[in-house]
């Protein structure tokens, strides 16, 4: 998908985009790519908190390039063996190495332009002409209920956080147990305790918070 702004279409080009500085830490060769559509699409189109230091807003980016270029490095090796796949069927033989680097390298550009105009671009509100529309100043949001807010989630739950959020709350619905798992990684990304079992105290402490984004998301709460 490509989004316009201005009457233009928005795609990602690495020539045009801005440096990075404000005290980021120098991304690896293997985040470059993917750290300058995050700066750009968080500096511009997604408001982040407007309390946040500069220290905080370069973390918030290096996490968030990270995990996308993890992301698009996965998305890769799997275009990457169906391309392989598709050469060896269409010539007879396995691909030498020059075209085996020639299929990764087409590969992870695909991968990583995928990502991007999913994780980001996709994310940038529209109006009714398809036009990007400005961000608004976010503040005064405070960490525990940002989670409810797809602006400012960095990690998506894994296996074993929606593991244990079904072993934590097994009694709740399907729906109850994702959101808890959303909540569950926002906790650990700001370095705060989780539960480990549905006996826990805090099991019964964070009940309401789930509850409240059932209410946000118009469902009864449980």
């Amino acid at each position: 998908m490509s989004i316009r702004v201005d009457g233009e279409h928005l795609l990602w080009n690495p020539r045009s985009a801005p440096a990075v500085r404000n005290g980021m830490r120098k991304p690896s060769p293997a985040m470059s790519w993917m750290h300058e559509p995050v700066t750009e699409v968080y500096t511009t189109w997604l408001a982040l908190p407007t309390e946040w230091t500069a220290e905080q807003r370069a973390m918030f980016i290096n996490i968030v390039a990270d995990r996308l270029n993890f992301e698009a490095g996965n998305l890769a090796t799997d275009l990457k063996d169906t391309a392989v796949r598709a050469w060896r069927e269409q010539h007879g033989q396995h691909p030498d190495f020059h075209t085996n680097v020639r299929l990764w390298e087409t590969s992870l550009q695909n991968a990583r332009e995928a990502v991007v105009r999913e994780r980001l671009y996709d994310r940038i509100p529209l109006n009714e002409d398809g036009e990007a529309i400005p961000p608004e100043p976010v503040s005064g949001v405070p960490w525990e209920k940002r989670w409810m807010d797809y602006r400012y989630r960095v990690g998506e739950p894994t296996g074993a956080i929606d593991e244990l959020a079904s072993e934590v709350w097994p009694d709740h619905s399907p729906m109850f147990q994702v959101l808890a798992a959303k909540l569950l990684v926002a906790r650990l990304e700001e370095g705060r305790p989780v539960p480990s079992t549905r006996r826990d105290q805090l099991a019964h402490d964070l009940v309401p918070e789930i509850n409240e984004m059932l209410c946000r998301m118009k469902r009864p709460p449980e």
